[in-house]
Order: C-alpha cells, then sequence, then structure tokens
C-alpha cells in the first residue's frame, strides 16, 4: 500500500561514448570509451567531496565534444592521445589543489606511456599579455592558464562556472579574455569580438529578473535577463556576446534557466515567448561556491575553479603598483615592492594564526586594505607638501609602517591586538632588507603603534592620536544625547571615515550595539562637504526589499539639468572612428554624429 511500482533506466555510459566517438572519426572507440568511463568512476572514488564535482552523463558528453573538436583539429594524431588531452582539457580546470595529483595519478594508470599532443598557445598568450597591460594587471603563469583553461571551456560549453572565493581573478580573467579575443580579430585572427552584461541576479527579484505579468492590468513587462538575452539572441553580427551572473546561484533563480543550459538552448519564459540561444552567447556564472546549487544545474555547467591561494597577492601588489599616483610610485617601484614583500607574508601569517579577528574578510581583503591607506595617505601628503620630495622614501616606509598596523590588524579584538603590536613592534626593530636599513626612519616611542600617527612635513615625525584630540566647547548641543566628547578611539575612527569617505572606498564598521558606530557617521556626514556628498540613511531588515531601497535612494535625489550644474568636471568624450577617409554621408546618410556632439564640447566637455 506504501509503496509503488518504480521504473529505472541507468545509461550505458561506454556504449554512448563509443557510438560518439565512432560518430567523431575515432577507429579505436571501443577501447577508447572504457577508459573515458573508467576515468570518471575512479575519480568519483578517489577525489574530495566539493559541490561543483561532476562526473555524470553530461561529463562525460562534454569530454565527447572536445575529443570531435581534437579530431577534426588534429586528424593525423594518435586517437589515445586526443582522448588524454580531451580528458585533461575538460577536467582538469575544476579541480582543487589537492586534487590535481589524485587526477594526474589516475591518468598516468589508464594511459601508460602515451605522450599528449602538445597546445600551441604562444600566440594567443602573447595577446592575453597585452591584454593584461591596457587593463594595467599583472600576467602571471596562473592566471594566463585559467584564461586558456576558459577560452577552451568556452568552445565545448554555452554555459560555465567560474567557482573560487573573492581575489581568485575571476572577473579580471573573463575581461581579459574578452579583450584579449577582440585584439586577436583586429590582427586578422579568426575570432570574435567580445560584447558582456553583467547581472546581480541575487539584487533583483525573480519578476524583476525574468519579466512577469502587471496584477491590475495583466501587461506582460519584460526582466533585466529576458530583455538582454533577446537583444543578444537577435544579434546578427559575427560577436561573442557574453551574459555574466556575478552573485549567488541559489534554486531560486537558477532553476528557471536549466533549459538553458542544457541542449535545448532556449531561455522559456512566463508569458510564452521562447528565445533561442544564438551560436555565439555564452551564459557564464561568477559563484564563490554551489551550496545551494542542485546536481541538475552542476551537471549542466562546465567548471573553473580559481584558487585565490594559487593566485597569490603578489599580482594584486603589482598591479597597485602600475595603477598608484606617478607622483610618488615613479622610480620607487622597486623600492616599494622590497618593502612590501618583506611585510606582508609575517604579518598576514601572524594575524591569521595567532590572533582572532572580529570581522574574517582574509589575507587577501588585509593586503587591500593595505594599499588603500598607503595610496590615502602618500597622495595626500605629494599634494601638500610637493616641494619637500626629497624626503619621499622615509614617507613611503612610515605610510608602511602605520597602514601595517590597521591593515592586517586593525579587525582584531582588544587581546589579539596587544599580542600582535608586540610582534610589530619588535618586527621593524629587527633585521630590514639593506635599502629599508638605509632609511633613517625613525621609530614610534610609544608601546603600541595603534596610539600614533605619522606627520608628512620635512622629515616627518611621529604624533599621538591623544594630542590630536580638541575641545567641544565651541559646539552648540540641543540635548545630552547630541553632546560630543572626544576621545582617542572617536578621533581614530573619524581619521579613518574622512579617508575612505573622500577617496571613495568602501568602508564597514564592525562593533556590538552602543559603542558609537552610528553616532560617528552622523556626525563625519555633517562635517563633509554638501556640494560634493550628500548622506542616505537607510536601516536593514530581514524584510528590506530591493524595490524599497531603489525607491527610497531615488527619492532622496535631485533630477538636475544641464543648465543648473554645468559640465561636469574630469569628463571625457573619446570617438571610435571606423574609417577617416569616408564620407559623412556615405558612413550614415545624414548629419554625421560629431555634429550633433558640437554643442557638448562647446561647453567645455
Amino acid at each position: 500500500v506504501l509503496f509503488r511500482a518504480v521504473s529505472m533506466m541507468v545509461p550505458d555510459f561506454a556504449m554512448i561514448a563509443e557510438i560518439s566517438l565512432y560518430s567523431s572519426g575515432y577507429v579505436e572507440a571501443r577501447k577508447l570509451s572504457t577508459k573515458i568511463v573508467d576515468t570518471f568512476k575512479f575519480c568519483s572514488e578517489t577525489m574530495s567531496l566539493q559541490n561543483h564535482y561532476d562526473y555524470g552523463m553530461r561529463a562525460v558528453k562534454t569530454v565527447l565534444s572536445a575529443a570531435s573538436i581534437l579530431k577534426r583539429k588534429y586528424p593525423n594524431t594518435e586517437e589515445i592521445a586526443l582522448i588524454l588531452k580531451a580528458l585533461i582539457d575538460v577536467n582538469f580546470p575544476k579541480f582543487l589543489s589537492i586534487d590535481m595529483p589524485v587526477f594526474d595519478g589516475i591518468l598516468t594508470d589508464l594511459f601508460q606511456e602515451t605522450v599528449m599532443p602538445e597546445s600551441d598557445y604562444d600566440h594567443f598568450k602573447k595577446f592575453a599579455s597585452e591584454a593584461c597591460r591596457e587593463l594595467s594587471l599583472h600576467p602571471t603563469d596562473f592566471f594566463l592558464t585559467k584564461v586558456i583553461q576558459i577560452y577552451e571551456m568556452m568552445v565545448v560549453r554555452h554555459g560555465f562556472m567560474l567557482v573560487g572565493e573573492s581575489f581568485g581573478g575571476k572577473t579580471s580573467c573573463l575581461k581579459v579574455l574578452a579583450r584579449t579575443l577582440c585584439l586577436m580579430q583586429l590582427e586578422g585572427d579568426p575570432e570574435h569580438k567580445v560584447n558582456f552584461e553583467f547581472i546581480n541576479p541575487k539584487s533583483v527579484t525573480i519578476e524583476q529578473l525574468y519579466g512577469h505579468y502587471d496584477r491590475v492590468t495583466f501587461e506582460w513587462s519584460d526582466g533585466i535577463l529576458a530583455s538582454i538575452f533577446r537583444r543578444f539572441a537577435n544579434d546578427t553580427t559575427p560577436e561573442r556576446n557574453w551574459i555574466i551572473f556575478d552573485g549567488p546561484v541559489d534554486a531560486i533563480w537558477i532553476e528557471n534557466m536549466n533549459t538553458v543550459l542544457d541542449d535545448n538552448k532556449k531561455l522559456c519564459l512566463t508569458s510564452g515567448e521562447i528565445i533561442q540561444l544564438s551560436p555565439l552567447m555564452s551564459m557564464v556564472f561568477e559563484v564563490m561556491d554551489l551550496e545551494q546549487a542542485s546536481p541538475a544545474t552542476v551537471s549542466r555547467c562546465g567548471m573553473i575553479y580559481l584558487e585565490p591561494k594559487a593566485l597569490g597577492w603578489l599580482p594584486l601588489m603589482k598591479s597597485w603598483i602600475k595603477k598608484a599616483d606617478p607622483r610618488w610610485r615613479e622610480g620607487n617601484e622597486v623600492y616599494i615592492e622590497t618593502i612590501f614583500n618583506w611585510l606582508a607574508p609575517n604579518c598576514i601569517q601572524y594575524s591569521t594564526l595567532s590572533c582572532t579577528h572580529l570581522s574574517t574578510a582574509g589575507p587577501f581583503s588585509m593586503v587591500k586594505t593595505v594599499m588603500n591607506i598607503v595610496s590615502f595617505q602618500l597622495d595626500k601628503a605629494v599634494t601638500e607638501s610637493y616641494e619637500e620630495l626629497k624626503f619621499l622614501q622615509i614617507w613611503i616606509l612610515a605610510a608602511f609602517l602605520f597602514a601595517g598596523i590597521w591593515g592586517f590588524g586593525g579587525t582584531l579584538d582588544n587581546e589579539s591586538r596587544e599580542r600582535f603590536n608586540d610582534f610589530y613592534r619588535n618586527f621593524w626593530r629587527g633585521q630590514k632588507p639593506k635599502r629599508m636599513a638605509k632609511m633613517k626612519l625613525e621609530l614610534p616611542s610609544t608601546p603600541s603603534y595603534y596610539e600614533v600617527i605619522y606627520k608628512f612635513q620635512g622629515m616627518g615625525k611621529w604624533e599621538a592620536w591623544k594630542d590630536l584630540l580638541f575641545t567641544t566647547s565651541n559646539e552648540v548641543t540641543i540635548n545630552i544625547e547630541q553632546t560630543y566628547i572626544p576621545i582617542m578611539e572617536s578621533i581614530r575612527m573619524q581619521y579613518f571615515m574622512d579617508m575612505h569617505i573622500r577617496n571613495h572606498i568602501p568602508m564597514l564598521l564592525v562593533g556590538p550595539s552602543g559603542t558609537g558606530k552610528s553616532f560617528y557617521l552622523q556626525r563625519m556626514m555633517s562635517k563633509l562637504p554638501p556640494a560634493r556628498f550628500r548622506p542616505i540613511t537607510m536601516t536593514f531588515t530581514g524584510q528590506t526589499s530591493a524595490n524599497q531601497t531603489q525607491e527610497y535612494i531615488l527619492s532622496m535625489l535631485d533630477k538636475l539639468t544641464f543648465d543648473e550644474f554645468g559640465p561636469p568636471s574630469g569628463l571625457k568624450c573619446v570617438l571610435s572612428i571606423d574609417d577617416l577617409n569616408m564620407p559623412a554621408k556615405e558612413m550614415y546618410g545624414a548629419q554625421p554624429p560629431i555634429e550633433l556632439l558640437r554643442q557638448y564640447f562647446d561647453h567645455g566637455f
């Protein structure tokens, strides 16, 4: 009574693979299909359990697709070598570093004495390196390898996911690949220019993402995805179009895309409209993990895993140096890199292993914070004291000392701050690289480096935060709750808030209730120039929706006309013209756009 008859079919992977290989022109299809099935069997038994691993029929089918492409590309190469290359190209990108040796061992046992054909990507890497230089990125071997893996995955899968934690290089890899393909097209290679759109699917509702019927008029309104998808699908130009979902994956919205990600390649909307994916379209997902994704979704997408630990923080530091203010960067690149290489590894290790963080953001966030504070201080120093740049290298060293104590130890609790301060003080008093030892920087005399700030004038000097306290006798207070009594902690808090806000860098204040976070922030906002800053205070709860947030922010903004605020300062207009020799009327059939823009140029744009 409690059970009913169930019928099941288990696919014969070996037979499916054999038929597919025969259809692709493989002669030894039976033996090779067995090796493919055995590879996935051993992987499922020996690999670690990860949410983005999949060894099902779709994974086998992807290998078969890659094998078919390789057979057409290398028709005279040994077939077993092509299968080995297909298995590596499809599966290797998704494995964690701990699983790579295991996968190598499986392939070594199954493909003994098989020599895999080498892929010639030197031409591709040349353009990828050029793209990195244009984007002020540092091209490492790991980074370029991931760009190549994404390209190979894009060829065999129309839907793929870049999985990994922040600072793993997911967005940068996509932008570099897009620029690389554009550069290759300009050089005459058979590649396609890339157009892409970013969508954060968790920042909007399902109705806003896919579209919905109005509850009153029953009129259909397109969603963000539906609009972009239709535009890309109807694009008749020979260009690649990517829709990039940069946000968490969960079952609420990703399950509606199953028909797009499988072989149907169709987006089915609630209105009954079905939009077919074009051959040059790709659905790309940037996610931190796939804990909320179903196995059906995982199996439908190719996986590339980008591990921040494998990339390291050195490329982040080198890219930051390239983008830094040339007034203090030029001529000091090696010096700055030397300080960073000496300071960062030891501080990261001690702060991570021996201290307790109130908010754990990871080592890469610490490095980024140090970079930001160094940039803030030196940018301000060279602006205010431009004639005294002969002391610039001492200023750089002092900026790193100050940034290190707050970048690596700013989120520690009180007990951990004391331990980290002792470590940090002894570390700076210890042995330094030769180039740093020549700089006669006077170290702070106070027991705690958290209590001092550097004054960038002349040789410079350290000042205690408590010396910056000011009286509030001239301040008019309405009630006792609004009375502000400065202490060392409030002075430090206001300094960092002002520094981040004026440089347009997000800042997060963490702490229990009653510690003055909201009060300090409101006081800081009241002192900012109203012509440049407009504070908007919002209280977020579990019931706050994206619509409420958007409507509230828009209600606080004013619609200004051009005559009211004048031409924006620093705005530049760049024209991209295909052929300067072609007459304007032949190009546009009417008045050329340059004439329409003349009024803006006259206003100083």
